[in-house]
């Protein structure tokens, strides 16, 4: 018995991308042939490309990746799964993003008729547009389908391009360091803060309730499958780190029990900190940010209480004290953690707001630059 391979996401969009190109290149050659030899050759050829593509969403169908996840959501058959592939291929290719509702029929039907009859794939009551995969850009004066244009959704299509881009081995900058581990805490803390950065991303959308639940339709699950491909990535990264030496940082977690939810805060309340000199930042941005679903927003909330683990073991400390209600106020890092940091990297930490003003006192004291200089030989 004939096992087949199975493909990963972007190879099943590699090949239906690539059908498509062979299919209208030979559409275009057939209506530049006369009658004869060549023409019947570029025929049999098309003819072979359908059943080929049919196959190819077929598969497709079953696979993982945004459209394929979004056409099961909406039970698209082949035929409205192909429509949403022509115009994710018009739009990667060129620079106006709509088609002509004739336009995209003729591409994936063969003869007249059937393109008539394939109007109801683009009706107002299908499931292409009740789905929101494919909205209308300029509807025709007269209503029809035809003379009506229509592109593939910006969520689907940012789905789809983020997805690509963030495989590993697909063009992505991400691939190149798959096997190295990580030589200090600050290169470890700059992933946690990217993933970090996804995850506000996904908190952005699901915690955004004004918002149509379309975007959490579409854009959602795009996003968590680039939280678990970075996790991947960080994981691959420690896993390599064992191999030669684990960052302090790392161990430092490990010994205290601090969990991938917490180790994004401290994280982000490190580079805030570093890039933007502000020390602390919201509970309630930092939970929903730490957060997956409204369920585990109300679970995280103690994490970043005053009985949770950051603060009990000294990591973190509560920067408003107005209210003994959990969530409220600001969490900020406590300054002997960066100071580790950056004594592992072999460079000076940010100066701490007390040593700034003491300095700016000393400054305003000086008489002349040569007590300045007189001091400075002292130490």
């Amino acid at each position: 018995m004939e096992t087949r391979r199975v493909l990963p996401p972007a190879e099943h969009l590699k090949r239906l991308l690539d059908l498509c190109d062979r299919m209208e290149g030979l559409r275009d050659r057939i209506r530049s042939l006369s009658i004869g030899r060549e023409f019947m050759e570029a025929t049999i050829e098309l003819e072979r490309s359908r059943r080929e593509m049919r196959d190819a969403l077929r598969e497709a169908g079953s696979a993982q990746g945004p459209m394929a996840e979004l056409a099961r959501r909406h039970h698209l058959n082949q035929m409205e799964l192909l429509a949403t592939v022509f115009l994710l291929r018009h739009r990667i290719l060129h620079r106006s993003s709509s088609l002509s509702g004739r336009r995209i029929l003729s591409s994936i039907f063969q003869g007249t008729f059937s393109v008539l009859s394939g109007t109801r794939l683009l009706g107002q009551d299908s499931r292409l547009l009740k789905s929101g995969m494919v909205v209308i850009q300029t509807r025709s004066p007269r209503g029809d389908v035809l003379n009506t244009r229509y592109k593939l959704a910006n969520s689907v299509y940012r789905s789809v391009v983020e997805e690509f881009a963030a495989t590993p081995g697909s063009g992505s900058s991400d691939g190149l360091q798959e096997a190295t581990g990580y030589p200090a805490s600050l290169d470890l803390l700059l992933d946690l803060y990217r993933l970090a950065n996804l995850c506000q991303r996904r908190g952005t959308i699901l915690f955004d309730f004004e918002a149509p639940n379309q975007r959490r339709r579409t854009e959602l699950p795009g996003v968590r499958r680039r939280i678990a491909s970075f996790r991947q990535r960080i994981a691959r990264r420690l896993e390599t780190s064992v191999k030669t030496n684990l960052p302090w940082v790392e161990r430092f977690f490990n010994e205290q029990g601090i969990e991938e939810p917490e180790r994004l805060v401290v994280a982000v309340l490190f580079f805030q900190e570093v890039f933007y000199g502000t020390p602390a930042l919201p509970i309630v941005e930092l939970v929903r940010m730490m957060s997956d679903s409204p369920r585990t927003f109300l679970a995280n909330r103690s994490r970043l209480s005053r009985e949770g683990r950051l603060v009990r073991q000294g990591l973190a400390q509560i920067e408003s004290e107005e209210s003994e209600r959990d969530g409220i106020g600001e969490i900020g890092l406590a300054p002997w953690f960066s100071r580790q940091v950056f004594a592992e990297s072999g460079g000076a930490p940010p100066i701490d707001p007390g040593s700034r003003e003491k300095f700016r006192r000393y400054l305003d004291g000086l008489q002349d630059s040569s007590q300045f200089f007189s001091d400075l030989d002292r130490g």
